[in-house]
């Protein structure tokens, strides 16, 4: 009986471990739909069941997944495990943090020897992230002798994230770092009694609301704490605090600030101050300098009388040279005169950035001891080729010794170019603030002052500043493409600042601190319907569609989101597309129709976007039919930004190429666009020659960028521009200021004349592969298209080697009708000009020279034609022509009423003569030197293109035009 028993469990073993190999677990969604697990190398999309999408830190999102069991399974299940992932090229993808992803145990517990047909389990996983970014597993149940048992899951952290700034310099707090006089935590050192104050700014860089929850100074009771009390900052938001130092000794003095947050990786942020008192000497406060301008040959001191009153001959200006003892005498020292009230001088004082200059009562070895301001550092380069000024910005007070942080570095040419009334020319230093009151009182405006608009301000006339603070209007709409420029804070505390559509505000500080709100004004072309699209981003934080865009249809509003689908629009070019609403992302580009036919005009109110700003990019791995990887993003600010910098600072995210609408062809019944209506622009320029090398997005313009992956792509201050706020793609752009490189556009035009054009440009920095930055790709669509080809990659941009020997690239082409077409030459640079460029048509076999005309060919076949034709440079190389002869030399054409004869040094062995649509018309063979053909049946006026042939294998073509 046992012998029995052990021989039934065998054979139920083996039964159940033959029907148990190669069974799937089947995986479910909550509600019951099938759930296709990924195989370790893919990841969910936005949108997908298994992509947990964005989440905060400091939140968790949970998701169920159901397990069932079709047939018996041997063995149990194992508690789900997460591995990291991997890509398909082995590589990791993006990682995650321990514990960002929490499996709860299998419910109910698997039987411990086998599972039953029939049976369901289930579990969860919770996605909490510790930090910013795509986090991604693979979660593998692990049961034995099944496959198909794991697959991917994605999640989006959106963490606070604290970034602590010094805003005199907008130099990065390291957190608990050594006190820096760079950083502003070192104070330097003061006399008893003053007080010097730096201010900082914190910035949330993260996508989720920065809370401080504890501020504690520790230390000497020198330093001082000040801040508003305002402890939660927004995404992409600040606030400022202050530290004040007041020694009231002559030792050192050290503090701590600690800052409780709710960072994920820096939840306790600690900054070390420290500073030094010294006694203040008895002529402190007298004389200060203002400036230096140091340019190896003519170099200056400026110094003002700061006093309130007369000084007569009681001061030294002198200088300590590299590595002269302090102790000693100065090694140059002269007496700096009579000084009247408020008086400035500029003094002739030759010095280098590596020496000390002082003012002193002496000029003996104790001239630096009883020094009264000071500015330099032996060995320390502090200066070279610059000029620095004490300023609002920075320090309207003398010191006792010496910091970069109380100066502000200009260029001589700042400085050569000054006006006479502002503070940058020598020999002028105004103290306190340039007003505006009808007219400038106290300085013209300047980059060193602070500026008050104390009553309306109506004029054309650009300005710079400091600090801009706005008590009245302050209206700059003239239609000019002018700046106002503000270096580091703004104020709008009453009135409106209102800026035109070709002006704009430039700031110059990533970690500006800026309170009030802005008007920016933004035109469009001359509409010619009224769903005319236009793509728009917003210049201002939290602006309300419906409210810019009051008047335009509020289903005419569109957004793109690759991370879903549409399901109207399933499968096809719009299934990314979505109606939009609510405010403006900033960084995010929109679609937006028109209100009226004409010049529409659109008002973004709001406080004006600056800084360091990312918005998340999309890349959806495989193809489909919509152009999943295509992001529309829009210049944040409101003054233009460089698309070189912008390339440069993002090319890991996106492919180099920015995509500009152009709206050429009308909307579908259906108000549908064709995606057929985009410029490229990249590092090598544009596939339209009408648009100016170097070109610049203006402010409100969207535009689409590919992505390479999901990531964010970046912004910040030094991809802004001054002025060149008039090139808001809405026309033709101006064909002025181009720069001349190797470069050949191509255009396309159909029966209508309607024309599409493509670029092909040779740089030094290009290769024959693709090239990010160099290289762009067609922005897929139907319609009327011109291309390159490179591989299997269709290009509106191609830049290889600079070298045209014999360079031959292949050129596609599409039409959506049976039609006549026209290939041609719309514009060439550099030394493309002296360099023949043929095209040929490998159907016709015709090589035809497109300097001497367009190509005209009748297209039958519809759709997209790859293998027609290619363009080749070099003439030599085309025509096979021999280096020692031209061709008038090679051969002479004559006319003749009837026929045209031929007459050439070399036997011709065959003559084809094609009309310009690539037809043959005739062919004659022969071994003769002198050969004639008949021309009686075209009409004067026809153009011929003649392929001779030679009996040494030469080969030559010419276009031959008759006239009677």
């Amino acid at each position: 009986m046992k012998t029995l028993r052990i021989s039934l469990v065998l054979f139920l073993f083996l039964t159940f471990y033959q029907s148990s190999i190669g069974q799937e677990l089947n995986f479910y969604e909550e509600d019951g739909i099938l759930l296709i697990p990924e195989d370790g190398t893919n990841f969910p999309e936005p949108g997908a069941y298994t992509h947990f999408g964005d989440v905060p830190f400091g939140s968790s999102k949970s998701i169920k997944i159901v397990v069932k069991v079709e047939q018996f399974l041997l063995f149990p299940f194992m508690t789900p495990r997460l591995y990291e992932s991997y890509d398909s090229n082995g590589n990791p993808a993006n990682p995650y943090t321990e514990n960002e992803f929490v499996v709860s145990q299998l419910t109910p517990v698997p039987n411990p020897l086998f599972v039953l047909a029939g049976s369901e389990f289930s579990f969860t996983i919770t996605f909490q992230p510790q930090s910013n970014g795509v986090k991604d597993i693979i979660v593998d149940l692990k049961p034995l002798l099944t496959s198909n048992n794991n697959f991917n899951m994605r999640g989006v952290g959106l963490a606070s994230e604290i970034e602590i700034v010094h805003l005199v310099n907008g130099q990065t707090i390291i957190n608990n770092s050594q006190p820096s006089q760079q950083n502003g935590t070192y104070m330097g050192t003061l006399g008893i009694g003053n007080s010097k104050t730096n201010q900082f700014l914190i910035k949330n860089e993260g996508n989720s609301t920065l809370t401080i929850n504890q501020w504690n100074l520790t230390g000497s009771s020198n330093f001082q704490l000040i801040h508003s009390g305002n402890n939660n900052v927004d995404p992409g938001e600040s606030i400022t605090f202050e530290v004040r130092y007041t020694p009231n000794n002559e030792i050192t003095h050290n503090a701590t600030l600690t800052l409780e947050d709710n960072d994920p990786d820096e939840g306790t942020f600690v900054m070390n101050f420290s500073g030094k008192g010294t006694a203040v000497p008895a002529n402190f406060g007298k004389l200060m300098i203002t400036q230096t301008y140091e340019n190896g040959n003519s170099d200056f001191v400026e110094v003002k009388n700061i006093s309130g009153g007369v000084i007569s001959n009681i001061f030294y200006l002198a200088r300590y040279n590299r590595n002269r003892n302090t102790s000693s005498n100065p090694n140059v020292a002269i007496q700096l005169g009579t000084f009247q009230i408020d008086e400035v001088k500029s003094i002739p004082f030759s010095f280098d950035s590596d020496q000390l200059i002082v003012i002193s009562t002496s000029n003996n070895n104790t001239c630096y001891a009883n020094r009264i301001d000071m500015v330099g550092e032996q060995n320390g380069n502090w200066a070279p080729g610059k000029s620095l000024v004490k300023s609002n910005c920075t320090s309207i007070s003398p010191h006792l010794d010496f910091s970069l942080t109380d100066w502000q570095e200009l260029s001589l040419s700042d400085v050569n170019s000054a006006r006479n009334d502002q503070n940058l020319k020598l020999g002028i230093h105004y103290s306190g603030e340039s007003i505006w009151n009808n007219n400038w009182i106290n300085g013209f405006p300047d980059r060193t002052r602070v500026v008050r608009i104390s009553s309306p301000y109506n004029n054309s006339t650009p300005f710079k500043s400091c600090d801009l603070i706005i008590d009245e209007d302050l209206n700059f709409d003239h239609n000019t493409n002018q700046s106002i420029e503000i270096y580091r804070n703004l104020t709008v505390s009453n009135g409106q600042f209102t800026i035109g559509d070709t002006e704009s505000l430039m700031m110059y500080n990533d970690f500006a601190s800026i309170s009030g709100s802005i008007k920016k004004i933004e035109k469009t072309t001359n509409l010619q319907r009224v769903y005319d699209a236009t793509y728009w981003s917003s210049p201002v934080q939290n602006a309300n569609l419906q409210s810019v865009f009051s008047g335009v249809n509020k289903n005419r509003m569109f957004q793109l989101d690759p991370s879903k689908k549409n399901q109207i629009y399933l499968n096809t070019a719009y299934e990314h597309w979505f109606i939009a609403s609510g405010n403006m992302k900033v960084g995010k580009g929109y679609s937006i129709d028109g209100k009226q036919i004409g010049i529409n005009t659109f008002t973004f109110n709001g406080k004006p976007n600056n800084g360091k700003i990312s918005t998340q990019i999309f890349f959806n791995s495989g193809t489909g039919v919509a152009s999943n990887d295509f992001n529309l993003v829009g210049n944040p600010y409101p003054s233009a930004i460089d698309p070189m910098n912008l390339i440069q600072a993002n090319s890991n995210v996106f492919d180099g190429a920015i995509y500009l609408w152009t709206h050429q062809i009308d909307a579908d019944q259906g108000g549908n666009f064709s995606s057929n209506d985009y410029i490229v622009y990249n590092l090598a320029g544009s596939q339209y020659n009408s648009v100016p090398t170097p070109f610049y997005i203006s402010s409100g313009q969207g535009f689409m960028v590919n992505a390479i992956k999901t990531d964010y792509l970046q912004f910040d201050n030094s991809m802004r521009l001054t002025g060149n706020n008039q090139y808001f793609y809405k026309e033709e752009l101006s064909k002025n200021g181009l720069v001349e490189k190797d470069r050949v556009w191509l255009k396309i035009v159909d029966q209508n004349k309607y024309k599409k054009e493509m670029m092909i440009g040779f740089f030094e920095e290009a290769t024959s592969g693709y090239d990010l930055g160099y290289d762009a790709k067609l922005y897929p669509g139907a319609g009327l298209k011109i291309f390159s080809l490179a591989g299997d990659d269709l290009l509106s941009i191609q830049s290889v080697e600079k070298n045209f020997e014999s360079k031959e690239i292949r050129v596609g082409f599409s039409t959506d009708v049976e039609q006549d077409l026209y290939f041609g030459l719309a514009k060439l640079e550099g030394e493309l000009r002296s360099t023949e460029i043929y095209l040929i048509d490998h159907k016709l076999n015709v090589e035809h020279n497109l300097k001497l005309s367009d190509y005209h060919f009748h297209q039958i076949e519809t759709g997209t034609i790859l293998d027609r034709f290619s363009i080749k440079f070099n003439s030599s190389a085309v025509l096979h022509l021999d280096d020692k002869l031209s061709d008038q030399e090679l051969i002479r054409i004559k006319q003749n009423v009837g026929f045209i004869a031929l007459e050439s040094i070399y036997a011709i062995e065959q003559v084809e003569l094609f009309d310009l649509g690539g037809r043959e018309l005739s062919r004659m063979e022969g071994n003769e030197k002198n050969i004639q053909f008949s021309t009686a049946s075209f009409k004067p006026g026809t153009v011929l293109l003649l392929k001779v042939g030679f009996e040494n294998g030469l080969n030559l073509s010419k276009k031959v035009i008759l006239y009677q």
